[in-house]
């Protein structure tokens, strides 16, 4: 079979509120969700190619388009007995009028998600890089909510996960650069975003209690990642601090709610990566089976190690703890801030 080279242009296009919470555009074409696109007509260039089949197809008429940037895809597929090589352009196109008007004849559905979500409704992967290069491009950051113990007990605990990182019981030796948390939520926002996100929680959290927190078991999990296992192929082992607290889990909810309701709720993807580990692909909303659940020890830890992590952390840990803080973390592991919870 002959490869066939076809070459088409689209839009990554967005609509941003007075609010500044930003939406995206992703199209259903047969069975699979993409952006749209489209092939160029004689005489015209990309960005009016792009634009030209936007507004004829998703009937959208203002659109401002960025030319500064060129998002590319390519990949190879048969169709007809024929090789295609598809090369497909992307521009960021801004839209005022968040109405569409569909031509069925050429897409079968459309929907307008927030950025966060839009990478659960695409199809293929090739898609969901070219959106996390548009993230890029923007600013975009992901963040954790992170619920944390008071300050003595997080004294104790940090000194004790430092004690792990630092002392061979890892593969890679070295400073943790992030307090240990209970993880509630993750959100990707741009982070001129973080102060809006900060006022809606504050309001929100400040009629929660802190409360007291025991420790139901230390978890002693083998990674099953295939990307893990070829990095540790002696085996390499998880150990962390669960817990069973439906005040924990309110939270969680609390503050997934109020992130969906600002547009930067990102928490799939964050429990998505955890079904992975656990080779459970299927994806559903029951989030809190997988956050407001456990504590971090001692991630990628020497399995020969483990049990000493487990028995040391028998020792040494806090019995009872108690709940006072949530906090905003960036990937560095630093707090960009802490809401205080109502002391009883």
């Amino acid at each position: 079979m002959c490869m066939i080279k076809e070459y088409s242009y689209g839009t990554i296009t967005l609509y941003k509120d007075k609010n500044g919470r930003v939406e995206i555009l992703v199209v259903k074409w047969a069975w699979y969700r993409w952006f749209p696109k489209w092939h160029i007509e004689e005489g015209e260039t990309p960005v009016e190619a792009a634009v030209r089949e936007l507004q004829e197809e998703a009937w959208i008429k203002k659109v401002k388009v960025d030319e500064t940037k060129i998002f590319k895809d390519h990949y190879i597929f048969t169709q007809k007995k024929k090789i295609i090589s598809k090369h497909v352009w992307y521009f960021i196109a801004y839209v005022a009028n968040k109405k569409v008007v569909m031509d069925k004849r050429e897409l079968s559905a459309y929907r307008r998600v927030s950025l966060p979500d839009a990478r659960n409704l695409l199809t293929f992967d090739s898609a969901k890089g070219i959106l996390d290069s548009v993230l890029d491009h923007l600013g975009y950051e992901k963040y954790l909510l992170t619920a944390l113990p008071d300050d003595l007990s997080l004294t104790l605990l940090n000194s004790l996960k430092q004690y792990f990182y630092a002392y061979g019981f890892r593969y890679e030796n070295k400073k943790s650069t992030s307090d240990v948390h209970i993880t509630l939520a993750q959100i990707l926002c741009a982070p001129s975003q973080l102060q809006s996100v900060y006022l809606r929680l504050k309001s929100t959290l400040k009629y929660f209690e802190s409360f007291p927190l025991s420790c139901n078991k230390i978890i002693n999990k083998l990674h099953k990642l295939d990307t893990i296992s070829k990095r540790y192929p002696n085996g390499v082992s998880r150990v962390a601090l669960s817990f069973d607290d439906v005040r924990l889990k309110r939270i969680a909810r609390e503050v997934i709610s109020v992130c969906k309701i600002l547009w930067v709720d990102d928490t799939a993807s964050y429990v998505q990566r955890i079904r992975d580990s656990r080779l459970k692909r299927s994806l559903h909303s029951d989030y809190i089976k997988y956050i407001a659940n456990h504590m971090n020890i001692c991630n990628y830890a020497k399995s020969e190690k483990a049990q000493e992590i487990v028995r040391l952390s028998t020792q040494r840990i806090p019995t009872m703890m108690s709940i006072d803080k949530v906090a905003l973390r960036n990937f560095n592991g630093r707090n960009e801030w802490i809401i205080q919870l109502k002391n009883k």
